[in-house]
């Protein structure tokens, strides 16, 4: 075990709580200092991220524990984020993935370290912003860039989870290879579940004329997409 690992793995929990809400503290003095400095957070996207940032919010609360220590599955939490994301591209949507991972933490905080809270919190939904990104890069296949964003999407947000389980495994006594094998299976048991719940509903979403209707509701100055 590493003198790193040991150091995160012998922190008390009360430590790094109030560790955690202290960065709580300093990241949202930085969102507000970045919301104010660009111009573009006009008065239609910060109420659409609060509409979005509200409803993943009240998604999170139906849940279906598969550990003690953490980790659930819900009922597409992420897809409004990732919806908003995708509208209002990858900087609103980046601010968006960190304010609803600070209130996950909120919520359900469950911390071993400073680094543990970025990231299984704001790091790990910071990933939303993915579907921004293919939403500029495949902008002449937008249902296809926004299923695209939202699988990357949640590929960040297991790897943010599983450089998190490190440091939780580092403070028993298994081996290396049985650390490996643990934490993979740990994230398996619910990321993927709740990424394929979320991505269904997406595409149902995306096939259907509900998303015309919330592209105009979004963009009205746009025209209804008909490519897939």
């Amino acid at each position: 075990m590493t003198t790193f690992a040991l150091c995160f793995a012998e922190m008390t929990e009360t430590t790094a709580t109030v560790i955690s809400i202290g960065t709580i503290v300093l990241l949202l003095l930085v969102l507000v200092v970045l919301s104010a400095c660009n111009k573009k957070m006009d008065t239609r996207s910060i109420a659409f991220a609060g509409v979005s940032i509200a409803l993943s919010f009240a998604l999170s609360f139906v849940k279906f524990k598969v550990n003690a220590n953490g980790g659930s599955i819900t009922v597409a939490s992420m897809l409004p984020i990732i919806l908003y994301a995708y509208f209002f591209g990858p900087y609103k949507g980046l601010i968006v993935g960190l304010v609803h991972g600070l209130l996950q933490f909120v919520e359900s905080a469950y911390v071993i370290s400073p680094l543990s809270f970025f990231l299984d919190y704001p790091l790990a939904f910071a990933g939303v912003a993915f579907a921004g990104v293919m939403g500029i890069v495949m902008k002449n296949k937008p249902k296809a860039a926004l299923i695209i964003g939202a699988v990357l999407a949640f590929v960040f947000r297991f790897i943010m989870h599983f450089c998190s389980g490190f440091l939780f495994y580092a403070g028993t006594d298994m081996t290396a290879g049985a650390i490996w094998k643990a934490n993979f299976i740990y994230q398996c048991s619910y990321v993927p579940l709740d990424a394929a719940i979320c991505i269904v509903l997406l595409v149902a979403l995306v096939v259907s004329p509900g998303f015309n209707a919330l592209k105009r509701v979004m963009h009205p100055t746009e025209q209804p997409t008909q490519q897939a």
